[in-house]
């Protein structure tokens, strides 16, 4: 039960901070014994995404991979499309992980750490 949860929380979780400072992801950890945890869950975060009208007319549908860095504060920093679907959506996902998403830190030996995080941000026409 645990690994299900690592494995789904690894996939999910996201921070809000638009600074543009750079943190050395060589610090960062990828496994902890706890990972971070998207404030709000996943459903509140992507319920702040805005379909981009070209991918609406496009009919683009898909799931935007992010990777980026949860810092000690539960912050998101340098957030990077792993995997994209264009159509406005790639920047659309960066812009909601940005604004939106802030973290409970991750944490290693009863402390915050930096934690390299992957998420997915869903686009479906309904």
């Amino acid at each position: 039960m645990i690994r299900i949860l690592l494995v789904f929380f690894i996939f999910i979780g996201v921070s809000a901070c638009s600074m543009s400072e750079s943190v050395d992801d060589s610090e960062a950890f990828e496994m902890v014994e706890q990972m971070p945890a998207l404030i709000g869950g996943f459903a509140g975060l992507q319920a702040k995404v805005r379909y981009p009208e070209i991918a609406r007319r496009m009919k683009v549908e898909g799931r935007v991979i992010v990777q980026f860095i949860v810092d000690e504060n539960g912050t998101v920093y340098d957030p990077s499309v792993v995997r994209g679907i264009g159509s406005g959506c790639d920047e659309e996902a960066i812009r909601v992980l940005k604004e939106h998403a802030k973290f409970v830190p991750g944490r290693q030996d009863g402390h915050p750490v930096k934690v390299k995080f992957s998420l997915p941000v869903i686009f479906k026409l309904s």
